[in-house]
């Protein structure tokens, strides 16, 4: 019996402050069921009337304050687990020339600022470089110039061409060719760990040289902060 109640209690309360309470609950509840056995061995001499009365209005008082008890422990102990998930923001967007877009994080903090300054022709990076020769080759190849905010925090993948910005320099700026299914050498990216742990990337899904826009895949993840 004991082994079926704790199999009860693990499935429907996997969490501990509320098992205890819903432990301690159906133990006042049995033993104010038993009270007739129980209490003269430890000299409660209580009359019939009294017991009836007690098991009337103390078990269902009893038994609305566990309760209230229990969901207020299950949801805290909720909300303190989800408080330990990463938090994760995966998104497309479009960005005409000249239009910028700001990622913010779970709380609605500015991450990172990305601006499409133009669509051009450029020699770009060729993937899978011998990195043992000196020189890196290049293919002439659609690309998309994007800056972002984050002076000297934001790296390029392989195939990403670094664009030397101008002064006052307070941006990064970085020419992306359209991924061809190879996420890590076309992409920029940025990440910490000391603080507010996050890893940020994003690559460029689409170019439209006709309508003079990009269409950007941008991803972050973020430990929430407790």
């Amino acid at each position: 019996m004991k082994n079926l109640w704790n199999s009860i209690l693990d499935s429907w309360l996997p969490y501990k402050w509320p098992k205890l309470v819903a432990g301690a609950a159906a133990s006042l509840m049995l033993g104010i069921l038993t009270l007739p056995e129980w209490g003269p061995k430890i000299g409660l001499s209580l009359t019939e009337p009294e017991i009836l009365r007690l098991r009337r209005e103390g078990i269902p008082w009893l038994f609305v304050f566990a309760l209230a008890l229990i969901h207020y422990l299950v949801v805290r102990e909720k909300n303190s687990s989800l408080a330990l998930q990463p938090w994760k923001f995966h998104e497309k967007k479009i960005l005409p020339i000249g239009e910028k877009y700001d990622l913010l994080d779970a709380n609605g903090n500015k991450v990172v600022r990305i601006i499409l300054k133009e669509i051009s022709i450029q020699m770009m990076p060729e993937p899978y470089t011998n990195l043992l020769k000196s020189t890196q080759k290049q293919i002439e190849t659609e690309a998309a110039t994007l800056a972002f905010d984050q002076l000297l925090s934001v790296f390029p993948g392989q195939a990403v061409k670094v664009i030397p910005p101008p002064k006052p320099y307070t941006e990064s700026i970085f020419a992306l060719a359209k991924n061809n299914h190879q996420e890590d050498i076309h992409s920029v990216f940025f990440f910490s760990t000391l603080g507010q742990e996050q890893f940020f990337r994003c690559f460029v899904d689409h170019i439209n040289p006709t309508k003079q826009e990009v269409e950007i895949d941008v991803y972050l993840l973020q430990m929430r902060q407790v």
